[in-house]
């Protein structure tokens, strides 16, 4: 319905200069139209993935929105358990996840429809002495990596990425030095960052 008006409105506008006054009135009720049902689809997805309304009216309490928005893979008590080791201040990477609901940490996450963190990090780090430089001056202390979303967000969209080898050998290096891992909490690893 809100293409089909789409459609009416740029129909309409492509022969403007030949509206009348009940034309012009026409293309403006089209047009609010399209506006207004691509507004309710919008509210309507953000609605159903995340439940935000009902924390806003208070139907809900806050605590619930985390656990409704990413249910059933520890997260969490990956939150608890990120609050009480990173210290305030530092940031921390959750690699493999879209947001950071609930933590009061500063962070990255890797939204599926852009390139992920890890490839603005690495995108001009060639060695695993820059990657560190970089975590260091970004401060990135500690990184959880959610193993399910990491592949979703690289591995299934590799052109994401666009790792030649040498960025490559530089990150597996780096994880192999450099990540100390802390704690496993579901499908998650906790890694701290070693300074």
């Amino acid at each position: 319905a809100a293409l089909a008006c789409a459609a009416a409105g740029a129909t309409l506008v492509s022969s403007s200069a030949a509206l009348d006054a009940a034309g012009r009135h026409w293309h403006r009720l089209t047009a609010a139209a399209g506006i207004a049902l691509a507004a309710l689809i919008a509210v309507g997805a953000i609605h159903e993935a995340t439940a935000p309304f009902a924390v806003a009216i208070g139907a809900r309490p806050a605590a619930a929105y985390g656990p409704h928005s990413y249910p059933g893979d520890g997260y969490p008590d990956v939150v608890r358990r990120l609050t009480m080791l990173v210290p305030p201040g530092d940031r921390v990477y959750l690699l493999g996840q879209e947001f950071g609901y609930g933590l009061s940490r500063r962070s990255w996450t890797d939204f599926y429809y852009l390139r992920p963190s890890l490839y603005w990090w690495l995108r001009d780090a060639v060695t695993p002495a820059r990657i560190g430089i970089i975590a260091r001056q970004s401060r990135v202390t500690w990184l959880a990596e959610n193993r399910p979303g990491e592949a979703m967000m690289t591995a299934g969209r590799p052109w994401r990425m666009d790792w030649p080898p040498a960025r490559r050998r530089a990150w597996e290096i780096f994880r192999r030095t450099a990540l100390r891992p802390r704690d496993r909490i579901a499908g998650w690893t906790l890694y701290e960052i070693k300074r």
